[in-house]
C-alpha cells in the first residue's frame, strides 16, 4: 500500500482580550473558500520542509518561518479518504499522512502587517503559482 504524505499548517495568534485564538485562513481562488494552509510533500522534503515551503507559498511570503526551529504542535493522522482526482490517478489502496502543525505567530508580525504584504503582493512569488486571493485571522466557526 502507497503513503502519500501531506502537511496542515494552522497559524495562530493568541488574542489580547479573552484568552482565545485568531487562526490564520487563506482564501481559495480555485473554490472560493476560505482554508487553512496545506498541500503536498514533496519526495525530497521533510513534513517541516513542506509545511514551511507551504506557509510561505500560501501566504505570498508574508509569513515565513523554518517550521523545524519554531515551537509548534505537530501531530499527525492517517486517512485512506481520497479526493475523486486522486482516486482516478491511484492504482490501488493509497493512504494519506497528515501531518499537522498549529504555528503560534504571536509577535511574529501584526496580523494588519502580514494581510497588507499578502495583498501587496499578487501574483506568483519566487515563480510558485498564486492559489489563494486573500488572507484574514478568523476566531474559530467564523469567516
Amino acid at each position: 500500500m502507497a503513503t502519500r504524505r501531506k502537511v496542515l499548517v494552522i497559524p495562530y495568534v493568541r488574542a489580547q482580550r479573552g484568552g482565545g485564538v485568531l487562526l490564520m485562513v487563506v482564501k481559495d481562488k480555485s473554490h472560493d473558500e476560505w482554508t487553512f494552509i496545506s498541500g503536498g510533500c514533496k519526495l525530497y522534503e521533510t513534513s517541516e520542509q513542506s509545511a514551511s515551503r507551504e506557509l510561505k507559498e500560501e501566504t505570498r511570503a508574508a509569513v515565513h518561518l523554518d517550521l523545524s526551529r519554531c515551537a509548534c504542535t505537530q501531530f499527525a493522522i492517517e486517512t485512506d479518504y481520497r479526493e475523486p482526482a486522486e482516486l482516478a490517478a491511484d492504482v490501488g489502496k493509497v493512504t494519506t499522512r497528515y501531518h499537522i502543525y498549529l504555528v503560534d505567530i504571536t509577535g511574529y508580525k501584526s496580523i494588519a502587517s502580514i494581510v497588507r504584504n499578502f495583498r501587496r503582493r499578487s501574483g506568483s512569488v519566487h515563480g510558485v503559482y498564486d492559489e489563494n486571493s486573500d488572507i484574514h485571522a478568523t476566531t474559530s466557526g467564523h469567516s
